[in-house]
């Protein structure tokens, strides 16, 4: 289970970072709900927590398809989390809502202008892993600082305006209501939306 859910992980980094890739963001989200659920379900594997659904009348398994029925994600995240305010469990929840939300037509513009979140999204996962499981199983090793085209100058402000701008409406309204909901501690937390400013350096 817990490798299948670096596996799942690793694949999104490496979707999402394709240059040429379509609907990239879409594929990273997908596949760090996989991630982290196998994550999850891993450490109640290990723990001996029972991660499966019963019956309320007869306490026997519910199955579907033929298939014991285990917890979905957000489950998992609530008994895993259990703080409501965790940036973590914030940050995965409001991937869980995105999910359902991602409009192909406007998948790029959405990735530029969830970035800070999608960093923190993978960074929160390998802080996870590591510290459930080790240090040994981090990703770190797999993964590089990607090589990219990108503007660092004050225009850079201007083009990420622009780029809110061109998404729709419920878009850029259901980020905004979301990011408001939260505690101020948890929406300036680097675990829910990772900000960073870099600056070439010479010499």
């Amino acid at each position: 289970m817990l490798q299948g859910s670096r596996r799942e992980a690793l694949l999104a980094v490496d979707l999402y970072n394709r240059a040429v890739s379509e609907r990239s963001l879409e594929a990273f989200v997908v596949h760090m709900h996989i991630a982290w659920l196998y994550l999850l379900h891993g450490k109640f594997m290990r723990d001996g927590q029972d991660f499966r659904y019963r019956g309320e009348r007869n306490g026997r398994f519910i199955r579907v398809d033929g298939e014991i029925k285990t917890w979905g994600l957000a489950h998992c995240l609530s008994t895993a989390f259990p703080d409501e305010a965790s940036p973590v469990r914030c940050n995965v929840e409001f991937f869980i809502k995105v999910r359902n939300k991602i409009e192909h037509r406007y998948e790029a513009l959405l990735a530029t202008a969830l970035a800070g979140k999608t960093q923190a999204h993978i960074l929160n996962y390998e802080e996870t892993l590591t510290a459930w499981f080790g240090a040994d199983q981090g990703l770190g090793d797999s993964l590089r600082f990607p090589v990219f085209m990108s503007s660092f100058t004050p225009d850079a402000i201007k083009a990420l305006k622009a780029t809110h701008r061109k998404l729709p409406r419920k878009l850029t309204t259901f980020i905004r209501e979301h990011d408001a909901s939260l505690p101020t501690e948890v929406s300036g937390d680097w675990r829910y939306d990772f900000r960073v400013l870099l600056l070439p350096q010479t010499g």
